[in-house]
């Protein structure tokens, strides 16, 4: 975390030369996924193995929008934010499970450490039902634009909100603030 490297790996069934990536992810296995601005999702593993590109026009011809957003979830399913056009879930092969297309203004996934799927819009931040799509959003966190979310080892869930900072949501109490980081935290 916090180093950048020259990445030097090669696919054959992919031209990063001119590839356009919109989202980086890391997940828990420490590979990286990429969402490859209107072409799919790739992912670099941390394994010899190679992955196979998830194109998302031999899926779905109704798939065209850039991924802003990839979540893996404890099950091993990856979810990803199709820019304007919904949430879908993949199976481990990159066959659509389900597909909320409902959901046009979801910007950010992220699963917490109590395997809840969160989701923030430029409404809010909520929790999302995934097996309805059905998003319980934070009274308090409305009618703000999310553009991050991270959990912490306390059970801290961190809301990054544009032009207002971010929120800390305790998972555990539900309690939110809006915190004030000392010199001394900061070093941490």
């Amino acid at each position: 975390a916090g180093s950048i490297y020259d990445y030097n790996h090669t696919f054959n069934i992919y031209d990063f030369s001119a590839a356009k990536i919109s989202k980086i992810f890391e997940d828990r296995d420490s590979n990286i996924w990429l969402g490859c601005y209107y072409r799919g999702v790739l992912m670099l593993s941390k394994e010899l193995t190679q992955f196979n590109f998830w194109n998302f026009k031999k899926e779905s011809n109704k798939i065209t929008g850039a991924v802003i957003s990839i979540c893996k979830d404890y099950q091993g399913f990856v979810w990803t934010c199709v820019d304007n056009e919904g949430v879908y879930k993949f199976d481990t092969q990159g066959k659509i499970i389900t597909n909320f297309t409902q959901l046009k203004k979801v910007k950010v996934l992220f699963e917490d450490s109590q395997k809840s799927l969160w989701v923030g819009t430029s409404h809010g931040v909520g929790k999302m039902d995934k097996n309805t799509g059905l998003i319980n959003y934070i009274p308090t966190i409305t009618n703000k634009q999310i553009k991050f979310l991270a959990e912490d080892k306390k059970f801290n869930l961190y809301i990054s909100v544009l032009g207002d900072g971010f929120y800390r949501l305790n998972l555990k109490s539900g309690k939110i603030n809006l915190p004030r980081i000392t010199q001394s935290e900061r070093h941490q």
